[in-house]
């Protein structure tokens, strides 16, 4: 997405990254999602969740964002084609059950 200035707001929003670099960076790509600074705002706030079958789901407390974000509801992500490059998961699953503890 660009934003009103012409600039891309895309951001990177972590499910529970996987740690497999020696100095604890995670170097698993599958540990991250591809989001606008609006969705990864509403992702990190557990008003957007996505499950492991990347279906998306919207908190009942949105406040503003709420006419942004409902006609998510329901919806599955894209994701990459090829299998290496798509979120994980179990990732998935253990990020979506903060959102659902909300």
């Amino acid at each position: 997405p660009i934003d009103p200035q012409g600039v891309w707001t895309t951001l990177g929003a972590g499910v529970p990254a996987r740690v497999t670099g020696a100095n604890g960076d995670s170097l698993d790509v599958t540990g991250g999602l591809c989001m606008s600074r609006l969705h990864h705002a509403a992702f990190e706030a557990n008003l957007l969740g996505i499950d492991p079958d990347g279906r998306i789901h919207v908190s009942g407390e949105l406040g503003p964002f709420q006419h942004r974000l409902m006609s998510l509801a329901g919806h599955r992500i894209v994701v990459p084609r090829i299998p290496e490059f798509q979120p994980n998961r179990d990732l998935l699953a253990v990020r979506f059950e903060q959102f659902l503890a909300g």
